[in-house]
């Protein structure tokens, strides 16, 4: 059981840069963050005690290092980008399936307005 989590961000990515966005999302976390994969191409970042604000201002900030990833021969990819769903409790619920269905949707909302984009808001 999770208590006092605040804040959930969802993040589609293809499995094959997890761990290269792993090593380098470290500098825009704190210890007390959690990330990893939910399921398929999803991953998440589980943000306590921060606000909603912040979380998108965090969100942005995962956007923008994925986007500057160094991608090399290892990856069958140009570049990588991210869309990313942003759900917390000060704005969209208390529970955890409020903020994971919350978040997802505006994940899929965010994959259907073009991607590489951030969406904390209905």
């Amino acid at each position: 059981m999770i208590f006092d989590v605040r804040t959930l961000v969802v993040v589609t990515l293809p499995a094959s840069v997890l761990a290269l966005m792993s090593k380098h999302i470290g500098g825009t976390l704190r210890a007390e963050d959690v990330f990893g994969r939910i399921g398929g191409e999803e991953s998440g970042v589980i943000l306590p005690s921060i606000d909603h604000v912040r979380a998108l201002e965090i969100a942005e900030r995962i956007r923008g290092l994925v986007a500057a990833l160094p991608v090399g021969a290892a990856y069958p990819l140009e570049h990588i980008s991210v869309s990313i769903g942003v759900a917390s409790t000060d704005a969209d619920g208390s529970d955890w399936d409020s903020l994971c269905r919350v978040a997802d949707q505006r994940l899929f909302d965010v994959k259907g307005a073009g991607r590489n984009q951030v969406h904390g808001r209905s």
